[in-house]
């Protein structure tokens, strides 16, 4: 369990490190769309100041006669008209890239709940069962509040709001005389207060559309998963109601319902093993811890800053409990919620419709799919069936595209076969007299240069079967990830780079484990020594690349990312290579290749891959295989195909999930 929630806590930083961009955004754009308005405000308020020291009274008709109040109204009213779409894309968007985050990751969760300790090959056939929830429903979790409210209605009406307390609070603040400097202050607090709305608002419903989205996953595997179970950050800065919730378990048709800016994450609850068509293998999910019991176990300072001072005394004494700081209502914004109520409400009995204990809900999980284990591994077969004819079929379609294309360069083709031949047997005689060696020198240059537009033929020819492959291979779809550039490429590396990605995007597709994650990109400098490559960190991974470098090598590094994201693929590819090599010795690259671009560490058992490079050894477990193999589907599919139908097809079936 702890390396579930090890996992989980890191999706929930990374996704509020995106949260946190996306505030910075919302307040640029408010300051820009407001600083009209303040102008007025600023305005209004000095002449105000200036009369009232004149001792004239400051009313409701002047206000609106001399000051022009209307003009400070109808100013905010435009700055809101201008921040409300713009608000409503960025948070629709932030929606939209969580939902996506939380498709990758949800595959992850299931696997680290799975535990560490399972056999390989029973995790494999687990994880291969899950099932993606429709993509409409997703979908219609972008731009709506959780009522079903859109984003932009939302902001129509916090304007209107806005402007009329904006309204009322001055003309009532001048007529009661209230203090120049409160007046100030209070008006430039309403005057924000859209910001403040929109801001929660952005949070709110971007952590919603991640769990909503997790939980619909779930909810489509219920052979797999059983529930989740409620996941709240143990520290001071979490409120009563979501420590009282850590630790309950949920139907995986039940909405995790926190309070606005709550932090708190769905941990699936996988089924045993038995129910997962293992029997023979033991139970070995972690107990539950309960929030309720962990804080009892907190220091007094973490126990007074989450109850405050009144409700800690009032815990010490033992007059109330943790979870009867638990209450759950019906909010017609929120829906259902669940929250901290007072010391007050505890003690007079109210605050909500579910109180204590009533509102952290009864869990009644759901009885396992009745399916045998022959049935399931009939399942898994069919599955594996299915996925193979697949890639067989779009192998032959690429193949056949390809031999196409090739008769129409025949001639050129064996024209240049045969000229490589004259050149090999002229090359490989010894002569006895310099008269002779010059006129096979002299020969060998009428071939080269005969052969030398036949090349641009069968470049030609090579170039459309490459197009032809990759029209077949590449969705319209694209792989949803976010890419840091740490430092700026330009001109032809950019475009290079820009490449590789768009590339890479449509290879994978939407689905994978990447989709939410975020790859950081930055230069090889001298002080590294070394070539472009790819570094496995956290909480972004990173891609390094050399000046000059081509867009296959983009698409070679991000194999490595897509490798070691994928649950399982890494073991996966393991297994292949070690398979294919059976038998071979470790040998140096730099002896199997001859070049002295490999140190002396880097060894590999080269078998019968394109490159022996495939078959590269690392300490680690990490492989070449899955980046060779989309570096290969980059710049030579139909080769792959030919020559390595099995690397292909395990390419599609195992890599790319085909």
């Amino acid at each position: 369990m702890a390396e579930l929630f090890e996992v989980a806590d890191r999706f929930r930083s990374q996704l509020l490190a995106g949260d946190a961009q996306a505030q910075r955004r919302l307040v640029a754009a408010y300051v820009r769309a407001r600083a009209d308005a303040e102008r007025e405000l600023n305005r209004l308020l000095r002449i105000a100041e200036q009369r009232r020291a004149q001792g004239q009274a400051v009313s409701r008709g002047w206000l609106y006669r001399e000051a022009r109040l209307g003009d400070l109204l109808a100013q905010f009213d435009q700055a809101l008209d201008r921040f409300g779409p713009a608000a409503a894309e960025l948070i629709t968007k932030q929606q939209r890239d969580a939902a996506a985050k939380a498709r990758g990751d949800a595959l992850k969760l299931v696997d680290a709940a799975l535990g560490r300790t399972a056999p390989t090959e029973a995790k494999t056939a687990v994880l291969a069962r899950f099932e993606r929830a429709p993509e409409e429903a997703i979908q219609a979790l972008v731009g709506f509040l959780a009522d079903g409210t859109p984003l932009a209605a939302v902001f129509r009406r916090i304007g209107g709001s806005a402007s009329g307390d904006l309204q009322a609070y001055l003309v009532s603040a001048f007529a009661r005389g209230r203090n120049p400097l409160v007046i100030a202050r209070e008006s430039r607090h309403l005057l924000d207060a859209p910001l403040w709305q929109a801001q929660r608002l952005a949070r709110t419903e971007t952590l919603r559309a991640y769990r909503e989205s997790t939980r619909h996953d779930l909810e489509a595997n219920p052979d797999v998963v059983e529930g989740w179970v409620w996941h709240a950050k143990l520290d001071a800065r979490t409120c009563p109601a979501c420590w009282a919730m850590h630790g309950t378990r949920h139907g995986p048709d039940e909405r995790l319902d926190g309070h606005p800016n709550c932090r708190c994450a769905m941990l699936p609850r996988t089924r045993s093993w038995a129910e997962l068509g293992f029997p023979d293998m033991p139970d070995d999910r972690a107990p539950i811890e309960r929030g309720t019991d962990a804080f009892l176990e907190q220091p007094e300072h973490v126990q007074r800053a989450v109850l405050g001072p009144a409700g800690f005394r009032a815990f010490q004494r033992g007059e109330v409990k943790l979870v009867d700081f638990l209450a759950r209502r019906d909010s017609p914004t929120w829906g259902t919620m669940r929250y901290a109520r007072s010391l007050r409400a505890i003690k007079g009995g109210y605050g909500g419709q579910w109180l204590g204990e009533k509102a952290q809900g009864v869990y009644k999980p759901a009885p396992a799919p009745q399916a045998t284990v022959a049935a399931q591994t009939q399942k898994q077969a069919t599955q594996a069936a299915n996925a193979e004819q697949r890639a067989e079929a779009l192998r032959q379609a690429i193949l056949a595209e390809a031999n196409r294309l090739k008769a129409e360069a025949l001639a050129a083709l064996d024209r240049i076969k045969a000229i490589n031949d004259e050149i090999d047997r002229i090359q490989a005689v010894q002569y006895d007299t310099d008269e002779a060696e010059q006129r096979a020198t002299d020969r060998v240059r009428e071939l080269q240069n005969e052969r030398r537009p036949l090349y641009g033929v069968a470049d030609q020819v090579r170039a459309r079967q490459i197009a032809e492959a990759h029209r077949l291979l590449l969705g319209d779809d694209r792989a949803n990830f976010t890419v840091n550039k740490q430092l700026r490429f330009v001109g032809d590396d950019r475009q290079k780079l820009e490449a590789g990605l768009e590339f890479f995007r449509r290879l994978v597709g939407p689905g994978s484990s990447l989709e939410g994650n975020t790859i950081r990109f930055g230069r090889v400098t001298k002080a590294m020594k070394t070539r472009s490559h790819y570094l496995h960190t956290r909480p972004f991974s990173t891609i390094n690349l050399e000046k000059g470098e081509r867009a296959r090598t983009t698409v070679h590094e991000l194999g490595h990312w897509l490798e070691y994201e994928t649950p399982g693929l890494q073991k996966e590819a393991g297994e292949f290579v070690r398979r294919r090599t059976a038998g071979e010795q470790e040998r140096k690259l730099s002896e199997i290749t001859g070049s002295k671009a490999y140190a002396d560490h880097e060894t590999a058992k080269p078998d019968r891959f394109y490159s022996p490079y495939v078959g590269k050894v690392y300490p680690d477990g990490a492989t070449e295989v899955v980046s060779m193999g989309l570096d290969k589907l980059y710049w030579g599919p139909h080769e792959l195909a030919e020559e390595d139908p099995e690397y292909f097809d395990w390419l599609l079936i195992h890599a790319l999930k085909r």
